[in-house]
């Protein structure tokens, strides 16, 4: 291989491994994954939602379309399209990707628990996000096939699997009184 060949070489690999992963720049600054971006968007978009702040929630919206997000099949009635309506002709249109992360809003009762299961494939990074508008998300645990838990957080797990299986994610709400959340699945 010439001297020429191999930095253009490696320039191209570069930039396939990192197509996968939007630039760091458009992740908030608190979000290292993609999956706790969308979880801090869209807990974000539901306040300014609240307090009617149009802009900042049209923002918002943007930023959730360049990620990719998209609602989980089984998630219930999706609150963006709402929110797409509330922030006017600003918003840009909601197209979601196919490998993009997939997004479920839901409230937990009052100290209350939910189980969710979800297929992982081997080798493929996983990566699980929850949020809150109200700030404090619920505890996530994620548990194998075999029992044995594979990540505790108060707002993401990152692994890779070894083999394709069903995993088991666990919210938990500590709080006495019930709590909204985001959980993002990618």
């Amino acid at each position: 291989m010439t001297r020429l060949a191999l930095p253009a070489l490696l320039g191209l690999m570069s930039a396939a491994c990192s197509a996968a992963e939007p630039p760091a720049a458009s992740l908030p600054a608190s979000a290292e994954t993609r999956a706790e971006a969308v979880a801090a968007l869209l807990a974000g978009a539901e306040a300014d939602a609240a307090a009617g702040e149009t802009g900042a929630l049209s923002r918002r919206l943007a930023r959730l379309s360049a990620l990719g997000a998209a609602p989980a099949e089984d998630a219930g009635e999706d609150p963006v399209p709402v929110w797409r309506a509330a922030a006017g002709a600003d918003a840009v249109p909601f197209r979601g990707r196919a490998l993009g992360p997939a997004y479920r809003r839901g409230t937990l009762a009052a100290e209350g628990e939910l189980e969710l299961t979800q297929t992982f494939l081997s080798g493929k990074r996983a990566v699980i996000a929850v949020s809150s508008p109200a700030g404090t998300a619920p505890a996530l645990r994620v548990v194998s096939a075999s029992g044995e838990t594979v990540c505790e957080s108060a707002t993401s797990c990152r692994w890779t699997p070894v083999f394709t299986e069903r995993y088991t994610i666990v919210l938990r709400n500590t709080a006495r009184m019930a709590r909204a959340y985001y959980l993002v699945v990618e």
